[in-house]
């Protein structure tokens, strides 16, 4: 079993003693959590990285039926969850949840104010590990017993003192409390396991988010750990972040125009410098433990991307290259590219389109993820990509000899068409180390075009000359990013400073364009002579 230990998991029941063994388990398996009571010990604001949120259904008081049961719960999971939250899961701890479960679920599933539906509801019930225990007042027990029996011989007190009531006053004698099972927190502790393991792929997400944590503290701890704990351990430390600031920025990036440090540039670029070393560390968790991963089962799918329209589950799905459009399981469409299922004519065109529209665009969202930045440095800096609007004949200069205009038979209107839904792109290319120790004289640059995905198609599929990028999400279009590598250039700072970059490339993707640049660049010209 994986649990996040993150800080992500949150409990709320209005009955702390009920709660108390929850929080035990969970702090004996390493895993910190938010109590929240649902009345006055809520959150001043609602949380960003909740996974799991243990919800008690029913209230010791002022919850009397399943409509305000359901209406007190909505609120409780507004307040708690943020709208920009992620995925989590909702395992409800009660020991009332019976018939209103099922209410729940599906008032959770079609109220609005929750903006952030959570991927399921589980069952975790409270009475499998409680039991209830009857404590009797010993001395209000013999004195109800001896008024009992005076109330038998004496007419006049059995006249002012009913049965009923004298069994309603041995009954409050017997005072009944809830406790927890002598094995109650293992029953806990396995309720949570069952359930969940029914989870599949969410499992690795605590799992990434639990190494993530942990190597960010080895980060910490192996900085820190080259530091003698003494009275000026601040001062020495001070001195390695300050020069892990300048060696990521570069020196006079740090310091404004009247010679002064910017500390919070400073800051920004430590974290950076630990960002750097992040996967490493990460890396070296990967390779250096094994981690029980049982639960988590990752499929090879042949399914894209499904949508429900008409009463029909529509899906797509991809097999030897070749595309294939389902309704209901049943084969309709096939298609031998992508392409084919935005500009072929056919009955189902819409539904193809939405397909690939979902297909394509969870591609360039986790593209962008693994290839762009998009928090960028104040500073001008290798990686920076400039996006321009407009300049037509540059655009047609970079893509003159990459679209395929022979195999498509595109006349002059239809290039210009295409150029037009086209972005003019600068790469900044210059060496890290110019950048880093302030060597640089110029700005170097890679010109290129984002091309819509639609006119992908038209496109060369490789050349020696230019580098096409994965598609990428930006400003929520989807683009190839085309690099033509001969028409590499420099420029002056101040060009460059009158210009914000829209993103920039992770060193990984620097590196393969700064890789296929120099490869351009170290081509051998032979000298010979032709019989």
């Amino acid at each position: 079993m994986i649990l996040p230990k993150n800080g992500s998991v949150v409990i709320v029941d209005d009955m702390y003693k009920e709660a108390l063994p929850l929080i035990q388990v969970l702090s004996q398996n390493a895993v910190p959590v938010y109590y929240f009571d649902g009345k006055k010990n809520m959150p001043s604001e609602p949380l960003k990285n909740i996974r799991l949120l243990f919800l008690d259904m029913r209230y010791a008081d002022g919850v009397a039926n399943t409509k305000d049961t359901i209406s007190t719960l909505m609120s409780i999971i507004e307040c708690i969850v943020h709208k920009d939250n992620g995925p989590y899961i909702i395992l409800v701890w009660s020991k009332h949840d019976g018939e209103d479960l099922e209410v729940f679920k599906e008032a959770v599933k079609n109220d609005d104010g929750i903006i952030v539906k959570p991927l399921t509801i589980l069952n975790l019930e409270k009475k499998e590990c409680f039991e209830t225990v009857h404590n009797v007042n010993e001395k209000v027990q013999e004195f109800l017993e001896a008024l009992d029996e005076i109330a038998v011989t004496n007419e006049t007190v059995a006249s002012k003192l009913e049965q009923s009531t004298l069994r309603d006053l041995k009954s409050y004698a017997r005072e009944s409390n809830k406790i927890l099972k002598k094995d109650g927190l293992n029953i806990i502790l396995n309720k949570i396991k069952i359930e969940l393991d029914t989870l599949g792929c969410f499992n690795l997400f605590f799992l990434w988010e639990n190494i993530v944590n942990d190597a960010s503290a080895g980060i910490i701890n192996s900085i820190s750990g080259n530091f003698q704990i003494e009275e000026n351990w601040n001062d020495n430390i001070n001195s390695i972040l300050y020069k892990m600031a300048e060696a990521n920025a570069g020196a006079p990036n740090l310091i404004d125009q009247k010679g002064e440090l910017i500390n919070e540039l400073v800051v920004k670029n430590v974290l950076y410098s630990f960002n750097d070393i992040l996967p490493d560390e990460i890396g070296n968790i990967l390779n250096g433990s094994m981690y029980n991963v049982e639960n988590i089962i990752i499929k090879q799918e042949k399914t894209l991307s499904q949508i429900k329209e008409g009463g029909l589950l529509h899906h797509l799905e991809k097999d030897n290259n070749k595309y294939a459009y389902f309704q209901d399981g049943q084969l309709k469409k096939q298609f031998k590219s992508i392409y084919d299922l935005f500009n072929k004519e056919h009955d189902d065109k819409d539904s193809c389109v939405n397909l690939g529209k979902i297909h394509i665009d969870r591609i360039a969202f986790i593209n962008s993820k693994l290839l762009l930045q998009t928090v960028l440095s104040d500073s001008i800096q290798p990686g920076n990509v400039y996006l321009h609007d407009g300049k037509l004949e540059r655009i047609e200069l970079v893509l003159n000899e990459i679209i395929d205009t022979k195999k498509y038979n595109l006349n002059d209107e239809k290039l210009k068409e295409i150029y037009t839904k086209c972005k003019f792109l600068e790469l900044e290319v210059s060496p890290s180390c110019d950048f880093a120790q302030s060597k640089w004289k110029v700005n170097r640059i890679l010109p290129g075009v984002a091309v819509p995905f639609e006119e992908g198609e038209y496109l060369k599929n490789q050349g020696e000359y230019f580098y096409t990028s994965p598609v990428v999400n930006v400003n929520d279009k989807n683009y190839y990013m085309l690099f033509n590598i001969k028409l590499f250039y420099s420029v002056d700072f101040n060009y460059l400073k009158a210009i914000k970059p829209v993103f920039m490339l992770r060193s990984i993707l620097q590196i393969e364009i700064k890789n296929r640049l120099s490869q351009h660049f170290l081509r051998a010209g032979i000298v010979n002579l032709n019989l």
